[in-house]
């Protein structure tokens, strides 16, 4: 398997669109994925949102920035808003490959995604000293956050 293969596991296409209609969700408007970490988060995302009222009308789910996008073709309420929220940040505390407990760190080419530490050591997120710091919603991102961590632990 390719890299960016193995790091892109997961639900797309007809493999996704069936996952959501069983689900009771529409078809997504725009090109969607669900990393296969994430579908257990994304399956009680969805559970919580039908459970309070949503219309299940998908524009799309996906990865992005290492974390978890949920677009909706209405507009939610404060409420709604607020769950899916929830969900999205949680994202950044959960492996997209494995569902352990993760951080978002930088990986192959500079590509953010939100990793255990087995899946930090497996895709180098700690040997790529040439990719700099990133500053993503307020908060620098060190390109080998396993690395600084395993030095703090010495």
């Amino acid at each position: 398997m390719r890299f960016a293969d193995e790091a892109n596991a997961g639900l797309h296409g007809d493999e996704l669109r069936t996952w959501l209609q069983k689900r009771g969700v529409s078809n997504p408007l725009c090109f969607s994925w669900i990393p296969i970490g994430w579908t257990t988060l994304v399956d009680r995302l969805i559970s919580a949102l039908l459970d309070a009222g949503w219309d299940a009308q998908l524009m799309q789910v996906k990865e992005k920035f290492g974390g978890l996008r949920f677009y909706t073709i209405n507009q939610l309420d404060e409420d709604l808003q607020q769950l899916v929220q929830g969900f999205q940040q949680g994202s950044f505390r959960q492996c997209s490959l494995c569902e352990l407990p993760g951080e978002l760190c930088v990986i192959w080419r500079g590509r953010l995604q939100t990793l255990c530490e087995a899946h930090q050591v497996h895709f180098g997120a700690a040997n790529e000293p040439d990719v700099p710091s990133m500053n993503i919603n307020g908060k620098t991102i060190p390109p080998a956050m396993g690395e600084m961590r395993r030095k703090e632990q010495r």
